[in-house]
């Protein structure tokens, strides 16, 4: 699978700061995150925290995943598996793809709580 390079030069920003740690995703996405000071984003369904995310390198989370869109798990499952399949070389989208898996988890109904978006 081909993905489009939102952002070529998306590491170089954070090379320079020795207290944020860079990891390159292992599921086949390639994305980049930084770990460290920041938290990409959190969503909890109902008292369970089932999706937390680094911070992207180059991008922001809130760019994909704003929130109130998707106020339902089942929402949110159908943003991820929808855009996945309409942007299949989106690498955002690959990397998320993989918690439409998860959907049947949690009822469809249950309300998100979105902790944190930066």
């Amino acid at each position: 699978m081909e993905f489009q390079n939102e952002n070529e030069n998306n590491d170089n920003n954070f090379n320079n700061n020795p207290d944020e740690k860079l990891y390159e995703c292992d599921c086949g996405c390639g994305l980049s995150f930084q770990e460290g000071n920041g938290l990409g984003f959190r969503i909890m369904v109902g008292p369970d925290d089932v999706i937390q995310e680094s911070k992207l390198c180059g991008m922001d989370w809130n760019d994909y995943i704003p929130a109130g869109p998707s106020d339902t798990w089942g929402e949110l499952m159908e943003l991820f598996e929808n855009m996945a399949r309409d942007h299949p070389n989106d690498r955002v989208w690959a990397h998320l793809e993989a918690y439409v898996e998860r959907r049947r988890d949690f009822d469809e109904r249950t309300w998100l709580d979105y902790v944190y978006v930066n």
